[in-house]
């Protein structure tokens, strides 16, 4: 899977489960330090991530650093994936 297909499930992800308007947010916008997501999103948002890309989060990953924006979901699902 490259990057182009990460990045667009993961905006699918974002519209679907969290009814985000993709014409309103860039690939750097911060989801959960601009409010667009909060804390009670993170566990939901884990999950869908793992479903999706079958992977798994472990307890360190879950920070801003691999979860803020579409960016570093897809840096963060890259490297899970290699």
């Amino acid at each position: 899977m490259n990057s182009k297909e990460i990045r667009l499930k993961i905006k699918e992800i974002l519209s679907k489960e969290f009814d985000i308007n993709l014409n309103e947010i860039t690939e750097n916008s911060k989801l959960f330090s601009d409010g667009l997501l909060d804390s009670f999103n993170l566990i939901e948002l884990v999950n869908e991530l793992e479903e999706k890309f079958e992977i798994k989060f472990g307890t360190l990953d879950i920070n801003f650093n691999n979860l803020d924006s579409i960016d570093n979901i897809n840096s963060f699902i890259i490297e899970k994936l290699k």
